[in-house]
């Protein structure tokens, strides 16, 4: 699936995607198992 959705502005990108990263990343955490204190290193998230 495809899709014409074209961001320009990095406001536009925080407006769609920043919803539901501030939604997941507390989630994501509890996953992950870190604990307070700890690092992450995002390597290649393309943005």
């Amino acid at each position: 699936m495809t899709s014409s959705f074209t961001v320009h502005q990095a406001s536009g990108y925080e407006q769609l995607m920043g919803r539901w990263s501030r939604r997941l990343a507390p989630k994501f955490i509890d996953f992950a198992g870190l604990a307070g204190g700890e690092k992450i290193l995002d390597v290649g998230c393309g943005t």
